[in-house]
């Protein structure tokens, strides 16, 4: 397969909506100024949610990159002096296509990308809102995530042109499932629900590990003297951590993000899952009333024996 010829190329990302007005500056000064001093194009698109699309343009990759660390470098000091705590994280959109292409090459050829660029990844399994894009987040340096963007591209350059690509558009953002596609809500907060993995080769023993784990492994925020029941409108939170093997978090992520989703709906807690990419564990965060952290963890348990005999 040979590699695409040099022609116009967008980058894209997903950013909040107090990034965009830095970036943007006031009257459109910064804008401005990146547009005279690079020759590319940048534009922010989305006006409804919280949410926006940074798009980067142009013919030539490396002006383009460097539009990006001065972007980049611009937000983490301005972000600094609000004092956001996440200043040197961005998330990439690529179609799902492309997030294929490059989770599948050989960890030695990601690894090195990321060393060398002194940066890591987060992938999200689930596409955002109406649209084949994914959002790959890089954190690092500015100049260390331009690099990573840089090598990055320059690795797509062997992907097949997606088929059906249908873009992200920012306006459809849903604080609902943002934590499960890289987005942002009214909080402005960065989510940390990122997942690469699947439900194969899943373990009929493992069941009882987990069963351990939920058990005797969990660590809650509050004393157990404190826990109110769920129906009591002045419930105290708790937050409960459960090691799982890395390959089950799939199963209980399932399609698109829909089995995760049905266990917060019916337990009413908040459940997150670490985005260590290449670690052997992952671990879930549990949040809520100590009803609802004990009722999600016993529908995480049906769940993963239900999938496990299934798959055994």
């Amino acid at each position: 397969m040979e590699a695409k010829k040099s022609s116009y190329l967008e980058m894209r990302f997903l950013i909040p909506k107090h990034s965009a007005e830095i970036i943007i500056g006031s009257n459109g000064c910064n804008i401005k100024r990146l547009h005279m001093e690079y020759c590319a194009m940048l534009n922010i698109s989305g006006n409804v949610t919280m949410e926006r699309i940074l798009t980067v343009g142009g013919f030539d990759v490396p002006t383009m990159v460097n539009m990006l660390e001065d972007v980049i470098a611009g937000l983490k000091r301005t972000l600094t002096e609000l004092g956001y705590g996440e200043t040197d994280t961005i998330g990439m959109l690529l179609d799902e296509t492309e997030v294929e292409y490059v989770t599948s090459i050989d960890d030695y050829q990601l690894n090195q990308i990321l060393e060398e660029s002194g940066t890591h990844i987060d992938v999200f399994l689930m596409c955002c809102p109406h649209s084949s894009e994914r959002v790959i987040r890089i954190r690092g340096e500015p100049g260390c995530i331009a690099s990573c963007v840089a090598s990055l591209y320059q690795l797509l350059e062997w992907c097949p042109a997606p088929v059906n690509r249908c873009p992200y558009n920012a306006d459809n953002a849903n604080e609902e499932y943002a934590a499960d596609y890289g987005g942002y809500t009214n909080f402005d907060d960065l989510t940390e629900q990122a997942m690469d993995i699947s439900s194969e080769d899943v373990n009929v023993d493992e069941t009882k590990d987990i069963d351990a784990k939920m058990t005797t492994r969990s660590s809650s925020s509050v004393n157990p003297e404190s826990k109110i029941a769920a129906d009591d409108p002045t419930a105290s939170c708790i937050t409960s951590k459960v090691s799982i093997p890395s390959h089950l978090a799939g199963v209980i992520l399932g399609k698109g993000g829909s089995r995760l989703n049905q266990i917060r709906h019916e337990s009413m807690a908040s459940i997150k899952i670490d985005s260590e990419i290449h670690a052997e564990e992952r671990v879930m965060t549990i949040a809520g009333t100590a009803e609802s952290v004990e009722n999600a963890k016993e529908l995480l348990r049906m769940c993963i024996r239900h999938m496990c005999v299934r798959v055994g």
